[in-house]
């Protein structure tokens, strides 16, 4: 059944990459059919839900059914008198059980519940985790393309400036230190050009390492102008609440406590009185010496009453054990809940400053493009040289990379901050797509 759904999945991406480019819910469905590390928390929740089962499983009857055939040999002596006789023996039985009262049974039952949701909450923190991992993934890579396009055109800029540099040092009217910087400053931009394709290649490998092989994305970039994610709710604390209340690694701990605490309680009822209902029906045949070629029919209904009198410790070391497990999940849960709290407090404040940030690089951009033109003309009136255009230059690439990379970190910083309070879906993917094109 696995298998078809897997099919299904990888048949709708690639349905989705035909149809005009992968979009990010074609690769969501893509990284759900091939992603290993998903696949093998689909595979841990499935094991998961047969705890429920089994603790359900444990106050229904059981049924047992037992036989035996047997070829017996009697040599027997009473006084002077003895015997030697050759017989078969067999018997058949079916016994039913059925609990009417175990504290211990009842835990085990509550536990499998338990451990049953913490199986949930895992599988759905682990596609939250996904799809933080699948907007990395698929945003790196229109990232790297705008980083290697920057460092594109810093290189070709630099080589028109050298060009430009030995036509002048020829003509009479350039100098060779210009020259010279200028070859040095596109040796630099040539190796930051080279670092650009590398991390693109990466990001592209990273990318099909979830989506599979066969799933190749388009070449996406961001789209302009920059527009704002809506920002629901908007203070800080209503952020918190919602990530106490709803976030599935939380969950999964609160699961894992209470499961442990179901434990504990189990240990302890080792020690109570249980009470069984107990039928049978049996049929013997010389199943004694005193009853050879005999036969008998048997029906028995009545109640068993169980009492544990002496173990050898044996429960009270697992009751000890039950206690430090019970320590471990409440520490655990305690750790998981301020690990989702500063993740939370952490990107609302990113989301924050990478808007400023945004603002300030565009301004940043536009200043540095009318600085590189002004510096030009200067060099032309003999106030500047060639240096000045030079570093111009390389700060408006550098300020139009870290624009870009603001941007997207913005993206990031809104998307895990909706993980982090447990209320991201694939509708949100659906929303970061719109600001691709």
């Amino acid at each position: 059944m696995h298998q078809a759904l897997t099919l299904v999945l990888l048949m709708g991406a690639a349905s989705t990459l035909h149809a005009g480019g992968l979009s990010m819910t074609g690769a969501l469905d893509a990284a759900r059919a091939y992603d290993p590390k998903y696949q093998a928390a689909l595979r841990e929740f499935e094991g998961s839900r047969e705890y429920r089962l089994q603790g359900q499983a444990a106050l229904l009857p059981e049924i047992s059914l037992a036989g035996s055939l047997a070829q017996n040999r009697l040599n027997q002596s009473v006084g002077s008198q003895s015997r030697d006789t050759n017989y078969t023996s067999n018997s058949l039985s079916v016994q039913l059980r059925q609990p009417l009262y175990s504290r211990e049974l009842q835990a085990r039952g509550r536990e499998g519940e338990a451990r049953s949701r913490q199986g949930e909450a895992v599988l759905a923190d682990q596609g939250n985790q996904l799809m933080v991992r699948l907007l990395e993934a698929y945003t790196n890579v229109p990232l790297a393309d705008e980083l290697l396009s920057t460092a594109l055109a810093q290189v070709t800029a630099l080589g028109e400036q050298l060009r430009a540099a030995e036509r002048l040092r020829v003509l009479g009217e350039g100098t060779v230190t210009d020259e010279l910087e200028t070859r040095s400053r596109l040796a630099v931009a040539e190796v930051h050009l080279i670092e650009a394709r590398d991390a693109r290649q990466n990001a592209l490998v990273r990318l099909t390492s979830m989506l599979g092989p066969t799933v190749q994305p388009d070449t996406r970039k961001l789209a302009t102008p920059f527009v704002r994610l809506p920002l629901d709710p908007v203070d800080l604390h209503t952020w918190e609440s919602l990530a106490l209340e709803r976030n599935p690694a939380l969950e999964a701990r609160r699961q894992a406590l209470q499961a442990a605490r179901e434990v504990l309680d189990r240990s302890d009822a080792a020690l109570r009185p249980r009470i069984d209902m107990l039928a049978s029906v049996s049929r013997a045949e010389s199943d004694s010496i005193n009853t050879v070629n005999q036969s008998s029919q048997q029906r028995t209904v009545g109640v068993q009453l169980s009492v544990p009198l002496y173990d050898s410790g044996r429960n009270a070391s697992q009751t000890r054990q039950a206690v430090a497990a019970v320590g471990y999940a409440e520490a655990s849960l305690d750790d998981a809940r301020e690990t989702v709290l500063a993740e939370l407090r952490q990107q609302y404040r990113t989301l924050s400053s990478e808007v400023r940030k945004v603002s300030a690089y565009v301004e940043a951009v536009n200043a540095a493009t009318l600085q590189v033109q002004a510096t030009r003309q200067s060099v032309k009136g003999g106030v500047r040289v060639t240096l000045d255009v030079l570093n111009a230059q390389t700060q408006r690439f550098t300020v139009q990379q870290e624009l870009a990379q603001a941007r997207f970190n913005y993206l990031k910083a809104w998307f895990r901050l909706r993980a982090a309070a447990g209320i991201l879906d694939a509708s949100d993917l659906a929303l970061i797509d719109q600001h691709l094109e």
